[in-house]
């Protein structure tokens, strides 16, 4: 029933961990297939394959080697035979339940082409637990209670893109179809913001499904190629990439626009400080306000947050740091 994608790159301490998971996985039965694929030149690659033959691994050794998107791009061209469809990345991995999850939240909800969950972070195997942030998804999903999948459509999907990425590859599970579809975003040459891209465009073929409760482990460490990328690159890139969703998203600027400006008007309280820090980068809240103009709902917010900050910026210097973030807590807990 499942295709598991694993691409690897000289990496075979940390591909072991991932392929542990896969062969821990309760729905274990249900997979069709692991394609193993390795892109830089490491055959110890082919060796942990071994240590795990009750999976069905089919392992591919790129010659000449391949960068990320290169790769991404050549595994969709693989002939896979399950009906869904997961990309693991070698230095990730998954509770026992991911796959189980999944599975059901895709059978019971035929609309949706995508299941995503969240994950926790952490530096390696012997870490502290700490959840990955869930306010993209709950901020464009209008602010739903705690349950254990909320449906959501291609445009609040996009809502959430325009935050930040709201999800990782490992935490992703599509239909077969869908999948090989959003494959084609790999021939961009979007390097840093792939990602994000992945998310919106498996959106386009039907409703995501969101899980709040981690169930996959995302891995930071210093061979992560988006270690290498300067922050004026990133927020280049970020900025495009939203361009790049909403011309794609077939929406009108104002209609996402008036979502955008709802969401952030209804947001509780409490978390309204968060949500003006992620809305105020760049790639967001600035962006939709410049192709809408000030005279609109969204330009009229964006000029009103602005002034605020610029008015903290001013401030901060010439006020005693208790008194500043006494301030800062009160005006928060007001949404000013």
């Amino acid at each position: 029933m499942v295709t598991l994608l694993v691409p690897t790159a000289k990496r075979p301490e940390l591909l072991v961990t991932a392929l542990r998971s896969v062969s821990e996985q309760t729905a274990a039965n249900q997979i069709a297939e692991v394609i193993v694929s390795e892109s830089a030149g490491d055959f110890r690659s082919g060796e942990v394959c071994k240590q795990f033959p009750s999976l069905p691994i089919n392992y591919i050794f790129r010659d000449p080697q391949m960068q990320m998107t290169e790769h991404f791009s050549a595994l969709k061209k693989a002939k896979w035979s399950g009906e869904y469809t997961v990309m693991l990345h070698d230095d990730d991995w998954w509770t026992p339940d991911f796959l189980s999850k999944g599975i059901e939240a895709l059978n019971s909800h035929p609309k949706a082409s995508t299941f995503c969950c969240n994950s926790y972070h952490v530096l390696s195997e012997q870490d502290t637990l700490h959840c990955g942030p869930d306010f993209a998804f709950w901020f464009a999903a209008n602010y739903p209670t705690i349950k254990p999948i909320w449906e959501m459509s291609r445009q609040e999907v996009l809502v959430a893109c325009l935050l930040h990425t709201p999800a990782h590859y490992s935490t992703i599970m599509g239909r077969a179809e869908a999948f090989r579809s959003s494959a084609e975003i790999y021939d961009t040459g979007n390097i840093w913001d792939v990602d994000r891209m992945f998310v919106f465009e498996l959106s386009r073929y039907g409703t995501l499904l969101y899980s709040q409760v981690p169930q996959a482990f995302y891995r930071f460490h210093g061979q992560q190629l988006t270690t290498s990328f300067s922050d004026d690159k990133k927020t280049t890139q970020m900025c495009q990439t939203s361009e790049w969703m909403i011309k794609r998203s077939g929406e009108t600027l104002e209609a996402i626009g008036n979502l955008f400006y709802a969401r952030m008007e209804h947001c509780p309280t409490h978390k309204r400080g968060n949500l003006y820090h992620l809305a105020m980068q760049p790639w967001a809240l600035p962006l939709l306000a410049k192709h809408l103009g000030d005279s609109s709902d969204i330009g009229k917010l964006y000029k009103q947050i602005r002034k605020r900050t610029r008015f903290k910026e001013w401030i901060k210097p010439y006020c005693p740091p208790i008194i500043f973030e006494k301030g800062k807590s009160f005006l928060n807990k007001r949404g000013k």
